[in-house]
């Protein structure tokens, strides 16, 4: 269970039942990505090393979790990450040598 702010921990002394659903993070301990669909005119295999690319600069445990999908298929990008910047609370921007601009957050990012 991961807390974004101390109010969040303080609700839980109303709470009288939490229900787990088992996606493999309560046994693992560490989310894993288990499905990618990509809409065109991307390419999953070069989206996916782009989007690692950016993430390993993050420490978020998402992140972590797009960068392992990306090395188990053995993707790599032949660009750089030339701009990189995390927004709290909402997600990372990028913008890699070739030119492209990747943007990868939450939904209300």
């Amino acid at each position: 269970i991961l807390f974004r702010s101390t109010d969040a921990i303080e609700s839980l002394s109303q709470v009288n039942t939490i229900a787990f659903d088992k996606t493999g993070t309560l046994t693992v301990g560490k989310p894993k990505l288990e499905s990618f669909h990509v809409l065109a005119p991307f390419e999953t295999s070069q989206l996916l090393a782009q989007l690692a690319l950016i993430e390993q600069r993050s420490e978020h445990p998402l992140a972590v979790a797009i960068v392992e999908a990306a090395k188990e298929k053995q993707l790599r990008s032949s660009h750089e990450v030339v701009e990189f910047n995390a927004i709290a609370g909402l997600g990372v921007v990028g913008k890699l040598s070739n030119g492209d601009y990747i943007q990868i957050g939450s939904a209300k990012y």
